[in-house]
């Protein structure tokens, strides 16, 4: 792999001789950063592979496809396919990559093989477990010991489980009633947990509907009739409660409060904050304890 265009990598191949635990033949765990406007060379396959994107944004070409890769989004391609990544110009591209063959005779084989039978490639945003998952893999390697192997194995079980999962919640696959596609309360609740998740990093309404796939009037309808007020509301709720802990909390200035909860700029908070609480942040500032921890 050229390494030339990475800020950092830490690469983990066994392309001789893979790393053979009981769920998988592992090829490649690796934790990269790609500089902007960097790239992962187009290339071939040799195995399945796993990308769950740590920070930044790009381009992920998988045949002749493009997918734009954002922050905590899972990329799966499967062995044979032509791959590319290409990180966007304006920020570097942080990634966990894993390269890995399920093992026929493992009981998660089944799964894994009835989830991907059909598809040669996918990007799904992470409901967090790819993410855990995915940095304790990776942890494990920076520290390895005689435990490794059992911890390394325990993890890949649960990746690709998780993965699986993903998929099956999305594609509505019949596995029960926690899977039916139209459940208008289970609609609900995938975007109430996606919200409670991600609050921190969303800038708006539209990357909550482009992020779980569901029509622009209909989840806005339904969400406010299922829990009575809007998308954007909720949203600003969540990040209003965070501010007023910030603020009471940490020596964090206004400023710094607004780019941490991703509002265009610090005017654009104390807007928002004036209109949900009746006061403006400098008024809870100062309510603050004396002494505050930095």
């Amino acid at each position: 792999m050229d390494f030339s265009n990475q800020l950092f990598a830490y690469d983990n191949l066994f392309s001789d001789e893979q790393l053979d635990i009981p769920a998988a033949k592992i090829f490649q765990v690796s934790e990269l950063s790609i500089v902007s406007g960097g790239e992962i060379v187009t290339h071939t396959q040799q195995c399945d592979e796993i990308t769950f994107v740590v920070s930044g944004s790009g381009t992920v070409f998988s045949e002749n496809k493009a997918d734009h890769l954002c922050t905590s989004q899972v990329h799966y391609i499967k062995k044979g396919c032509i791959h590319q990544i290409l990180a966007d110009k304006n920020e570097n591209l942080r990634f966990i990559c894993i390269g890995f063959t399920v093992n026929e005779n493992h009981n998660i084989f089944r799964m894994y093989n009835s989830t991907f039978e059909n598809k040669r490639y996918c990007t799904v945003p992470d409901n967090r477990s790819i993410k855990t998952l995915s940095e304790l893999l990776i942890r494990e390697f920076y520290a390895w010991d005689e435990h490794s192997i059992d911890s390394v194995n325990r993890y890949m079980e649960q990746i690709i489980v998780a993965l699986c999962r993903i998929l099956s919640g999305q594609s509505g696959s019949p596995q029960g009633e926690l899977y039916e596609k139209n459940s208008s309360n289970l609609i609900v609740y995938r975007t109430l947990r996606y919200i409670d998740r991600e609050y921190i990093h969303l800038k708006s309404v539209q990357e909550i509907i482009s992020a779980l796939s569901y029509s622009d009037s209909y989840l806005s309808h339904l969400f406010k009739e299922k829990v009575g007020i809007s998308l954007k509301s909720y949203l600003m709720q969540k990040k209003i409660a965070h501010a007023i802990e910030l603020l009471k909390t940490s020596r964090l200035s206004i400023e710094e409060i607004a780019t941490y909860l991703n509002f265009s700029s610090a005017h654009s908070f104390r807007r928002a904050f004036k209109l949900h609480t009746g006061q403006v942040p400098s008024q809870i500032q100062n309510q603050k304890a004396e002494n505050v921890p930095y």
